[in-house]
């Protein structure tokens, strides 16, 4: 008789298969030693369960495992040898230290209800490698910048004086091991490589490079203890120290990450994020652009299937951020374009990376929001308005060229989406009257558009068309007469009346909801309300409204698209329907 397998033969088999689902039913018989034990179990390749999983990018799985891990040390002061055991199994079995630290170190462990028990754990892998006799020189050195840095950035989120002076002791523990082994008495010193980095966010800040800075910083550290006080210079120095030290490490990797790096991509956002809620002078809004435009850069030079799924909703995170910067230096009392704080090339900058960031959004979206990919869209789609309108006279020829080719990508990628530049142009005054002194109708970004090839009957997610959008907003628009012309001007390049919605709403309906003859309804709407439709959106409502079957090789398929635009509601026409 066969016997049954192992606990370690179940967890092997969930990894070659990165199926989380199959390892938790797998070892749900099994004791937490038996399967903690199992996972210091080498295969005849000397490779535990963790270090398959990685050299596999089996990361779903693998991630599961390290919690596994992870739990049982929080929970079991006994089980630290073996968690001990398994950590530097993983770090000596070489492994890029970039990818493996980037998979055990997550953001979301800064929050302050977890990040006790994640700091408990970060310092254990720090005492781990620096104990271990196995692990390679070079590989204990990046693994304990990468952590000194992690923890710098958790001073970022935590409120609490003593628990932010624990995360920088321990912080600093970790360069001051590092450094020591770059210059280890009888080995070859292995001194740091510098790196040039954007003086927009760093100003004449270098990384440091001695044994003596970081004993500076730690007397530095005791004085505020001793006094009982906050350090916020000292938190913004380690910030910066950190971020050169994770540029260095992203930059110089060898072979180069499969994605970007999500510690280095989240210290970006984090830092960005806390010096914009920090400070409100235009100035350093300015500085927080330049930051979130760092984060963006990283994401070019990478294959969209490889790239970590944290790394693609960060950046979905960060263009919202973009925007509200953005609208802050609109918003200046004194505004005008020539005297605001705002560089039309950065607006051009994030349309670039948009565009290529863009490419990273699967379809369907596989995000825990079905709306994500349409808020980084929408968001990005403001900004081509704001560049557009606000700054038509400060880009050149080359300027406009790129500009138009990063339109024209996302037009030919998202050609079957559901969402485009003329939707976000109808939502544009509405949205950036709440933030700009002078907020303009995007008239020249609907006729850039059109002539790139938006087609003006595409609908959103709710089945509107840019002319839906526009008759639904008349009322949130100040001036009718400047209604009117972007409304003509949709209607001449082609929009479609009576189009209707899934509800069976038309443009029509609509715009008797919305325009009364006593509120001062421009007269061009009485033309359109009171026109006559042509007798081929008549056969078509005809078609829809008594369900006569037109697809397949019934029609063509252009009559067929036609079609499928009218009303399958009777009575939603809007006009009378004359021949």
């Amino acid at each position: 008789m066969a016997s049954s397998p192992s606990v370690y033969d179940l967890i092997s088999q969930a990894v070659d298969t990165n199926s989380v689902s199959e390892m938790n039913s797998a070892i749900s018989s099994f004791s937490r030693f038996e399967i903690l034990a199992s996972l210091s179990q080498c295969n005849h390749e000397d490779e535990t369960p963790l270090v398959v999983a990685m050299k596999k990018n089996h990361l779903v799985v693998f991630r599961e495992l390290v919690q596994i891990v992870k739990n049982e040390f929080l929970v079991n002061v006994e089980s630290g040898p073996t968690c001990s055991l398994i950590i530097v199994k993983l770090f000596s079995n070489k492994i890029p230290i970039l990818e493996l630290i980037d998979n055990m170190v997550d953001v979301g462990e800064w929050q302050c209800d977890v990040l006790v028990s994640a700091m408990s754990w970060w310092n254990f892998i720090a005492n781990s490698c620096i104990e271990s006799h196995s692990i390679p020189r070079q590989a204990k050195i990046t693994a304990l910048e990468l952590l000194g840095a992690a923890f710098f950035f958790a001073t970022i989120y935590n409120p609490d004086t003593d628990c932010l002076l624990q995360q920088t002791v321990y912080g600093l523990k970790c360069w001051e091991e590092a450094t020591i082994l770059r210059f280890y008495p009888g080995e070859l010193p292995l001194p740091k490589i510098p790196l040039g980095i954007s003086d927009k966010i760093f100003g004449s800040a270098t990384e440091f490079m001695s044994l003596e800075k970081i004993e500076e910083w730690g007397q530095e550290l005791r004085r505020f203890e001793a006094s009982n006080q906050n350090f916020p210079s000292l938190r913004q120095t380690l910030c910066i120290q950190a971020l050169l030290v994770l540029n260095r490490i992203c930059s110089q990797a060898n072979p180069k990450p499969s994605s970007p790096c999500c510690l280095y991509l989240e210290s970006l956002f984090a830092y960005g994020t806390y010096s914009l809620y920090c400070s409100s002078q235009y100035s350093h809004v300015r500085f927080v652009i330049c930051t979130y435009l760092l984060l963006l850069e990283q994401m070019t030079g990478f294959d969209p299937k490889m790239t970590n799924p944290r790394a693609i909703q960060l950046f979905n995170y960060v263009l919202p951020k973009i925007l509200n910067c953005f609208t802050k230096l609109l918003n200046r009392s004194d505004y005008s374009p020539e005297q605001v704080e705002f560089s039309p090339a950065d607006c051009l900058a994030v349309i670039k990376f948009c565009t290529t960031i863009a490419t990273f959004f699967p379809k369907p979206t596989v995000f825990s929001s079905p709306h994500t990919p349409e808020l980084f869209r929408r968001a990005w789609h403001f900004i081509s308005i704001i560049l557009v309108e606000y700054f038509p006279h400060q880009l050149n020829d080359r300027d406009q060229k790129e500009l138009e080719k990063y339109i024209l990508n996302d037009i030919r990628y998202n050609e079957k989406d559901t969402s485009t530049l003329l939707h976000a142009c109808m939502h544009a005054p509405v949205y950036l009257r709440r933030y700009c002194s002078y907020p303009h109708l995007p008239l020249k970004s609907i006729h850039l558009f059109l002539e790139l090839g938006v087609d003006p009957n595409a609908t959103d997610n709710y089945g509107r068309t840019a002319l839906h959008i526009l008759a639904q907003l008349r009322k949130s628009y100040s001036d009718s007469g400047l209604h009117q012309r972007m409304f003509k001007t949709l209607v001449q390049a082609g929009g479609h009346l009576d189009m209707a919605t899934p509800e069976g709403e038309t443009v029509i309906s609509m715009l008797k909801d919305t325009t009364r003859e006593d509120d001062g309804r421009h007269p061009y709407f009485d033309s359109v309300i009171n026109g006559v439709f042509p007798l081929s959106c008549i056969c078509a409502r005809v078609i829809r409204q008594n369900g006569i079957p037109f697809h397949d090789d019934r029609i063509p398929l252009n009559l067929q698209t036609f079609v499928s635009w009218h009303s399958s509601v009777r009575g939603q026409s809007g006009t009378q329907d004359k021949q």
